[in-house]
């Protein structure tokens, strides 16, 4: 597992917890995010209801944090614990979501990006998130799919 880069973003706004995956020459990086009941970002009350959903809005800022922490390790970066900051761009554009399922308190969000073209300092990115059950016969489902669209800065 590889350390989660320097992200603008701080708890509770950091939605990944660990990289799973990263592979620069084929263009992806796979991250999660542990769902808690204790999580500050759940609307008041929220957790007690039964079937409690992680809201949408989250799933794509969840998704751009991945591909942030693709562009920055892509580029080298300084990690999280090196203790340095690095904002590298912005995300300009979001399309084709779609929200096939939920996912709940208790489920893992595993995070997907695959880049997909780079044209001057625009890059684009395929995302799609799964929730993951802590039950063994529960199969992942898609709770995400779309495009990212990011315009990257010079370090």
């Amino acid at each position: 597992m590889l350390t989660v880069p320097s992200l603008p973003h701080t708890p509770p706004f950091r939605l990944i917890d660990r990289i799973v995956e990263y592979d620069s020459t084929g263009g992806y990086l796979v991250a999660e995010k542990q769902l808690t009941v204790g999580d500050e970002l759940w609307p008041a009350g929220l957790s007690l209801l039964p079937f409690a959903t992680f809201p949408q809005t989250l799933m794509i800022e969840a998704l751009c944090q991945a591909a942030a922490a693709f562009n920055q390790l892509s580029a080298g970066e300084p990690t999280a614990d090196s203790g340095a900051a690095v904002h590298r761009g912005y995300l300009v554009g979001a399309s084709d979501l779609r929200f096939p399922n939920f996912v709940a308190i208790g489920e893992t969000l595993r995070l997907c990006v695959k880049k997909q073209q780079a044209m001057g300092s625009l890059v684009s990115f395929l995302g799609e998130a799964f929730a993951i059950s802590c039950e063994r016969d529960v199969a992942p489902r898609q709770v995400v799919s779309g495009r990212l669209l990011f315009s990257l800065m010079a370090a």
